[in-house]
C-alpha cells in the first residue's frame, strides 16, 4: 500500500514539506490580517451609519477639501486598498472553484476504463478508487478536486511510460492528494492575487509551489529510488515541449529545473525561492499603510476611512 511506502521518508522531504507549509501559512496570515481589518472596518462603518452620519460625512469632506491636509488624506485612503484586495480574493476563489469543478466534470466525462497497466499499478498502490484515466493524447497527470480530490491520468501518459514510471507518477500525485494541495492551491492563488500590493506575496507563493513539488519527488525517491521518476519526468518533458507555456503557474520552468537537479543528485542542496529583502521592506511599509499602523498627520485611520467611504457612497 502507498501509505506504507510513505511511512519512512527522508528528513530532506520533511524539511521541504515544512518549508511549503510555512510559506503557505505566512501567505494565509497576511491575507487573514487584511481580511480581518476589512471585516472589522465594515462592521464599524455599518454601525456608524445608524448614528452621526452627517457628522462623519462633513468631517470627511472637510479633510478632502483642505489644501493643507489633501496629501495626507490621499495617502490615508491607501487603506481602501484592503477593500479592493478582499474583493479580488473572494472573486478569485469563486472563479477558481468554478473552473476546477468544470475541469473535474469534463475529465470525468471522458473517463475510460483503467486498462491493464494502470489497473495493476492503481491496485498495487491501493488507489483503484482514486484514479481516473482520461482519453487524451497529451502526456499528463494531475490531482484535482477540493473536498474529494482525484488523480487524473491521460491515456497518452500511460502509453508513453513504462509501468514502473507510471507508478512513480501516481505516487507523486498521491503525495499532492495527501497534502490536500488542490485546496491549498485554491486558497493560495486567491491570496496571492488579493495581496497584489505586497511583493513578498509572490515570493512566498513561488517558495510554496517549489517546495511542495520537491517534497513530493523526495517522498517518491525515498520509497522507490530515483530512476523511475527521473525517466518519467524526462519523457514527459521531451514529449510536451510546450509544457512551460501551457502551465498556469508562474515560475514552472524553474521548478522543473530544480526537480531535474534533485533527481540527478538527491543529496544536493537546492536553494528554494526566498523572500527578497527589498520585497519584505516594501511589503512591510505597504501593509502598515493599508492597516493604518503608521500615523499620517491627520486622523483618518483605516476604520475612519471605512466609515467615511461607506457613508459617502450611501449618501
Amino acid at each position: 500500500m502507498v501509505f506504507v511506502m510513505f511511512a519512512h521518508i527522508s528528513s530532506k522531504s520533511d524539511e521541504l514539506s515544512r518549508a511549503a507549509t510555512q510559506s503557505w501559512l505566512w501567505l494565509a496570515a497576511l491575507g487573514g490580517a487584511i481580511a480581518l481589518f476589512t471585516l472589522l472596518g465594515t462592521w464599524l462603518g455599518l454601525r456608524e451609519l445608524g448614528s452621526g452620519l452627517l457628522h462623519y460625512y462633513q468631517t470627511c469632506r472637510g479633510v478632502l477639501e483642505s489644501q493643507q491636509q489633501f496629501v495626507s488624506a490621499v495617502v490615508s485612503t491607501i487603506s481602501l486598498v484592503a477593500f479592493v484586495s478582499t474583493g479580488i480574493g473572494i472573486l478569485s476563489c469563486i472563479a477558481e472553484m468554478w473552473s476546477s469543478r468544470a475541469l473535474v466534470a469534463r475529465l470525468r466525462g471522458v473517463g475510460l476504463a483503467h486498462g491493464p497497466v494502470l489497473s495493476r499499478v492503481a491496485l498495487r498502490l491501493g488507489l483503484q478508487h482514486r484514479v481516473t484515466r482520461v482519453e487524451d493524447h497529451s502526456a499528463y497527470a494531475l490531482t484535482a478536486g477540493f473536498l474529494h480530490p482525484q488523480i487524473f491520468v491521460s491515456s497518452g501518459l500511460v502509453d508513453l511510460l513504462e509501468e514502473d514510471e507510471v507508478e512513480a507518477v501516481l505516487c507523486h500525485e498521491f503525495c499532492h492528494l495527501l497534502q490536500h494541495d488542490p485546496l491549498r492551491r485554491l486558497i493560495g492563488r486567491a491570496l496571492r492575487r488579493a495581496l497584489f500590493f505586497l511583493p513578498v506575496a509572490a515570493d512566498l507563493w513561488a517558495r510554496h509551489l517549489t517546495a511542495a513539488e520537491l517534497a513530493a519527488d523526495g517522498r517518491v525517491v525515498a520509497a522507490q529510488g530515483r530512476d523511475s521518476l527521473a525517466g518519467a519526468l524526462l519523457k514527459i518533458i521531451d514529449s510536451e515541449p510546450q509544457l512551460g507555456s501551457l502551465a498556469s503557474e508562474v515560475g514552472v520552468n524553474s521548478i522543473l529545473d530544480l526537480r531535474v537537479a534533485q533527481l540527478l543528485d538527491p543529496q544536493a542542496h537546492l536553494a528554494l525561492p526566498h523572500a527578497r529583502r527589498m520585497h519584505v521592506a516594501a511589503s512591510t511599509i505597504m501593509a502598515a499603510l493599508v492597516l493604518g499602523v503608521i500615523p499620517i498627520h491627520t486622523p483618518p485611520s483605516f476604520l475612519d476611512i471605512v466609515a467615511h467611504a461607506g457613508l459617502a457612497c450611501t449618501l
